[in-house]
């Protein structure tokens, strides 16, 4: 028996086996690494959610989205908010020369139906229902009627019946339908002023 080959091989025996127990070591350690990685993976999928989107940057980029968005939903509110203030300002100044317009119409087909009292059934159904509406007679009051010559209606009468039968000024209504429905439009008015401005109130608050 050659005992030197014996003893000469016996490294050779032992450096294979530690390559052996080497590569053992690098496969757990591959297997390792790879079971790491895969719960990486699956931690990483938590309820079907991929966490890599809710990195960093993205949430940066949504949030700048999400603030411009804001800023631009108040600039538009801010400007709805200042044209109806402008149309508000500019229906309150136009309404006075409206106002006034419609007042001199007024007048107007008043002096022109007065006259044609007795003539027209239009005219006469309309001065009626004016004196028993708005209580009043004549435009201004109950002198008109003399002063186009035409006699005082019974409509203008604010007593009983028997002491209307001969009108006279006495028993007519002293107010004048002018200054009546000049009354009734500004009530009006004041009343769609009020409902304007509450609802731009609701809106701004």
């Amino acid at each position: 028996m050659n005992w030197n080959k014996f003893f000469t091989r016996t490294p050779d025996h032992e450096e294979h086996a530690n390559e052996e127990t080497t590569e053992t070591e690098d496969d757990e350690d591959v297997t390792d690494s790879t079971e790491t990685v895969s719960t990486g993976d699956k931690k990483s999928h938590f309820f079907g959610m991929d966490f890599h989107k809710f990195s960093h940057n993205h949430l940066s980029q949504r949030c700048i989205k999400l603030v411009f968005l804001t800023i631009n939903i108040a600039i538009f509110y801010a400007l709805c908010c200042l044209t109806l203030l402008c149309v508000i300002f500019v229906s309150a100044i136009l309404s006075f020369w409206i106002f006034e317009e419609i007042i001199r119409r007024i007048q107007i087909d008043m002096s022109a139906t007065i006259e044609g009292y007795h003539s027209s059934l239009s005219s006469k159904e309309a001065w009626d229902n004016t004196h028993r509406y708005l209580k009043c007679c004549g435009i201004k009051s109950a002198k008109d009627w003399l002063k186009y010559r035409v006699e005082i209606p019974t409509s203008c009468c604010s007593r009983s019946i028997e002491e209307c039968l001969r009108m006279t000024e006495a028993v007519a209504y002293t107010s004048g339908c002018l200054k009546n429905a000049v009354l009734l439009l500004k009530s009006h008015i004041h009343t769609i002023s009020m409902t304007v401005l509450l609802i731009f109130l609701i809106i701004v608050s």
